[in-house]
């Protein structure tokens, strides 16, 4: 029953929203802007808290977070009085207005706010329990044999460090990896204190998705716009109708810390709009502004590196760009003197310099970019425009839309940058998806793998706003006629009614339909079926019935390839293989090679014996994950082989418990 993840889904918006929001308040943001920005915030003082904790030899758990927060809230304070005093100039002001002066919520854009997140957050959350279809499903992918695992590996070792993920390494070097959400998945269970991975993992799934997502898309269309209407609701609608994204990278992967690091982006470039001035919307203070680009930055890196470069590398240097040329415009005009124009220049100068740096410096190698060329030019330049990548779902209205407000742009001649971002993320996917010259695409597609689903995904970054524009831009044409229409006898709330038809309408078109079709398909990768490629039913019934065979010390023998791996994230017990990418290991190669000889072979009692191991899950390896072959003949004839007690079967899967060193 659903009912049963709601605590889960609770305590995890408290982990997202609350270290955020103490340390935005605290740096200067009004509590509407500090509660907005709280999760690109808290995502950073999360992933930053674990590696501090694994550093100081601190446990993970909530208390290094609280920690951390307190000291960065502190000094982020005493910062902020400190440059008042310096500067003179008076702290921040809580508050917009006095509550005399304040509009009715209804008539206020923070009203349009909350309704536009109420509208996109029930959308979404639908959606999310559709994907799902469960609460305790958990993604059929290859990806997920480390994601799940890994969340019970952090819980179980006390260790969120992105820098010492020793999962991978065994007792080897310790690695990197990125490991935000599995940060955030961990503190959630080890808060509650529940050993549940599924239902911490999910719970973390429908918060990005129903609040993360469309608040970090509301703070970038306030950031670039008026606060008007259709532009606030509708941005919350179109945030739920791009299949792109978030849809398709939790079905493909899965693709959980880019699905969590994009989530974040359209906030930490709604900070960079406001900071450059090149929007029309709100503005901030340039303090909490950079404490809270900073830590935002820092835990989108640690959500994915991909990401950051993607806003470093990306987009940060289009809008440079534009700003520098809107500072020489100012300065031809006048309205900005020479210093301060050159200043802006070589500014942009020294920033495309680094991020040409970081771009060479953080790919992949290009000898590990195997994923092909998969579309014609035509093909994927159609795909770009229609806001349909990788054959998801059109979004006809989305993509219409998209095009109206590109149209906009071009005829009012503003938001350049954000047309200019726009085509950046269509080239990077054109040149990824169709570019068959391998140095140019290399070159381009390295710091995503030249893997398309991930480049897929940021085209709803910039159609979003670009909707949201060509919504406004088709509204203003449509009053503008009813206006000469009605001349002075146009009543107040035809122009209300008009904006509410066309939510409405709005609404209808974008929810029906073609997205369905990326729902259902995304719900088949979390179902349990007879034929699933990594764990189906008859292995989901054996794995049910471990926690009551095999002690909680015991460890299990595992082909990882068949999703018997699973057996760690899914019902706590130790596994030889926690994933595919497995270390060497003498004492485990040996399990795979001649497991099944164990009466009389001694070296395999000996590795057995070393290894701690007395249970086998054998679910054959006639399926294996990403349709691999990989051979692991010392599974092969357990069935057969003397030394091996049946313990639990359904259909072809099987758990044994070894006797087999027992009794030779």
């Amino acid at each position: 029953m659903w009912w049963t993840i709601l605590p889960f889904v609770l305590v995890t918006v408290a982990v997202v929203v609350v270290p955020g929001f103490v340390v935005n308040f605290a740096a200067g943001l009004r509590p509407v802007h500090a509660l907005g920005y709280a999760p690109l915030t808290s995502v950073g003082l999360i992933s930053i808290s674990a590696i501090v904790a694994d550093m100081v030899g601190v446990g993970w758990s909530a208390l290094p977070v609280l920690g951390l927060t307190a000291v960065v809230a502190v000094l982020a304070g005493a910062l902020r009085v400190l440059i008042a005093r310096r500067t003179k100039a008076p702290e921040p002001a809580r508050a917009l207005s006095r509550p005399s002066e304040r509009p009715p919520w209804w008539k206020s854009s923070l009203g349009w706010t909350l309704g536009s997140l109420a509208i996109a957050a029930t959308l979404l959350t639908i959606d999310g329990v559709r994907m799902l279809g469960a609460p305790t499903a958990f993604s059929q992918t290859y990806d997920n044999i480390y994601h799940l695992n890994a969340v019970r590996w952090i819980v179980d070792h006390r260790n969120g460090s992105s820098l010492t993920m020793n999962m991978l390494t065994g007792d080897g070097p310790a690695a990197f990896y990125p490991s935000a959400w599995h940060d955030l998945a961990s503190l959630t269970l080890i808060s509650m204190g529940s050993p549940e991975v599924t239902l911490g993992n999910n719970a973390l799934i429908l918060v990005v998705l129903a609040l993360v997502w469309p608040i970090s898309c509301l703070l970038l269309a306030r950031a670039i716009f008026p606060h008007t209407p259709a532009v606030i609701l509708g941005t919350g609608v179109l945030v739920a109708s791009i299949s792109a994204f978030p849809y398709l990278l939790l079905g493909f992967g899965v693709l959980f810390p880019n699905f969590l690091g994009l989530a974040l982006l359209p906030a930490v470039m709604a900070l960079a709009v406001s900071l450059l001035g090149l929007g029309r919307g709100e503005r901030y203070d340039s303090y909490p502004m950079l404490v809270v680009g900073l830590l935002g930055m820092g835990g989108v890196a640690l959500a994915h590196p991909n990401v950051a470069l993607t806003m470093v590398s990306v987009v940060a240097p289009v809008m440079a760009i534009f700003w520098a040329a809107q500072g020489i415009r100012d300065l031809r005009a006048g309205s900005l003197r020479a210093w301060a124009a050159a200043a802006r220049v070589a500014a942009v100068v020294a920033l495309l310099g680094l991020a040409y740096v970081l771009f060479r410096a953080l790919h992949a190698p290009y000898d590990s970019l195997w994923w092909p060329v998969s579309r014609s030019v035509s093909h994927a330049v159609g795909e770009a425009v229609l806001l349909a990548p990788r054959d998801t779902p059109v979004p006809y209205v989305a993509a219409v839309l998209s095009l109206a407000g590109i149209y906009a742009v071009l005829r009012h001649n503003r938001y350049w940058w954000l047309l200019g971002c726009h085509c950046a993320f269509v080239f990077l996917w054109i040149v990824v998806s169709a570019v068959t010259v391998p140095d140019f695409r290399n070159f381009f597609g390295a710091p995503w793998y030249n893997d398309n689903f991930r480049l897929a995904s940021l085209l709803p970054i910039t159609a979003i706003p670009l909707a949201a524009l060509g919504l406004e831009f088709v509204l203003g044409k449509a009053d503008d006629a009813l206006g000469v229409r009605l001349a002075d006898r146009r009543p107040a709330w035809v122009t209300g009614a008009l904006v509410g038809v066309a939510v409405l309408a709005l609404l209808v078109g974008t929810q029906v339909g073609n997205k369905q079709e990326m729902i259902a398909w995304v719900r088949g990768h979390y179902t349990v079926t007879p034929d699933a490629v990594l764990v189906d039913s008859d292995e989901y019934a054996v794995l049910q019935q471990v926690p009551e065979i095999v002690p909680p010390d015991g460890v299990i023998a595992v082909n990882p390839w068949n999703g018997s791996s699973m057996a760690y994230a899914l019902t706590g017990r130790q596994t030889i293989f926690t994933h595919v990418q497995y270390p060497n290991d003498p004492d485990k190669q040996v399990l795979v090679d001649s497991l099944d000889d164990a009466v009389t072979n001694a070296e395999v009692c000996q590795a057995l014996s070393d290894l701690g191991v007395g249970w086998v899950l054998d679910f054959g390896n006639d399926r294996l994950i990403n349709n691999e072959d990989r051979a692991f003949p010392g599974f092969e004839e357990l069935d057969d082989s003397p030394g091996f007690k049946l313990r639990a079967e359904s259909g072809h899967a099987a758990l044994y418990e070894i006797t087999a060193c027992a009794l030779g």
